[in-house]
């Protein structure tokens, strides 16, 4: 069901995250790129510290109710292939995203605010292809017979959750910009901190959850599409542009590092496009991108889809890297 309040906070809490790893350290939110670059790239401490966040952001708001309802993709085929199913649909994601050099964060989230012609193509793409493949293999798995677009509101108990956990990760970022930037540990703490926001970001606004995003991709159905990802779009893909626009694009370098560590690159090249299409349609098979992936590792702990998901996701990326 359409849920703006509860998306749009969500993407807000998204936007304090991605925001607040630029402004920080100066790195951009890209999970798949972090995911990538910590197996098989660099093993940063700091990309390491950011998907432990995201561990202990899913375990903090483990259990709390914001309103959010739904379930799993629709399954492609009768028999019992659920768990080939999700490790095809990882596997696509992960070479797609190494192909492509970023996901739904790194490219719509992040690169979209910044205006980069690479991330907007790239979004088109995948976009574009997560719709087709949505269409095609009927994965969305409606709202049990009532229109997904009709609105539902929170609770007076629910949305006071939403404004605590805003004021909470503010608060927490204020904090983390007066730290000492020269202790070998700041800006692990800072990614960690990142990861933990944003996995809370990912639960609220309902993004990892798998029929939330199907919903949104099942464009064309008369009565199956939900619009809530959209409030993602004004609550933190619109901040995101306006603070990189009027702030930190003005900076000379982060609060707690001497330069940013942006993508150079505005090439259109084929790696890009190929990539892209790749993962919209591992994201339209099962309605999860690599931040939703990782928080579903931790939800329940042990969840066998979401492992099997994941390894797919490396493997794919290794593959992409030979």
């Amino acid at each position: 069901m359409f849920t703006p309040l509860q998306t749009a906070c969500g993407g807000y809490v998204l936007h304090l995250a991605s925001d607040g790893l630029l402004r920080l350290n100066g790195r951009v939110f890209g999970v798949s790129g972090i995911v990538h670059q910590a197996v098989g790239g660099d093993r940063a401490r700091w990309r390491w510290g950011t998907l432990v966040g995201f561990g202990l952001g899913t375990l903090l708001v483990r259990g709390v109710d914001f309103g959010i309802r739904g379930s799993e993709a629709q399954p492609l085929f009768q028999h019992n292939w659920r768990v080939l199913e999700y490790g095809v649909a990882g596997l696509l994601v992960g070479l797609g995203t190494k192909l492509a050099s970023g996901c739904t964060s790194g490219h719509m989230f992040c690169g979209v605010s910044r205006l980069s012609k690479r991330s907007l193509v790239a979004t088109m793409v995948f976009f574009s292809a997560g719709v087709a493949t949505t269409a095609l293999f009927s994965t969305a798995p409606g709202c049990g017979g009532r229109p997904c677009y009709t609105p539902t509101w929170p609770s007076q108990v629910t949305a006071m959750l939403l404004g605590m956990a805003i004021i909470g990760c503010k608060a927490l970022l204020a904090v983390l910009a007066h730290m000492d930037p020269k202790l070998p540990q700041t800006k692990t703490i800072v990614a960690l901190s990142c990861g933990m926001i944003f996995a809370i970001g990912l639960e609220i606004s309902g993004m990892s959850t798998p029929s939330k995003t199907l919903g949104f991709l099942n464009f064309f159905h008369p009565t199956g599409w939900d619009p809530s990802l959209l409030c993602v779009v004004l609550g933190g893909l619109l901040p995101n542009m306006w603070t990189w626009m009027r702030q930190i694009r003005t900076l000379d370098h982060p609060v707690l590092d001497s330069q940013f560590y942006l993508p150079q690159s505005q090439d259109i090249t084929a790696s890009l496009i190929m990539g892209s299409a790749l993962f919209g349609i591992g994201w339209g098979l099962k309605g999860i991108c690599p931040g939703p992936g990782l928080v579903k590792l931790w939800k329940p702990i042990g969840d066998v889809d979401g492992l099997v998901w994941f390894a797919g996701v490396i493997l794919g990326g290794l593959i992409g890297r030979v």
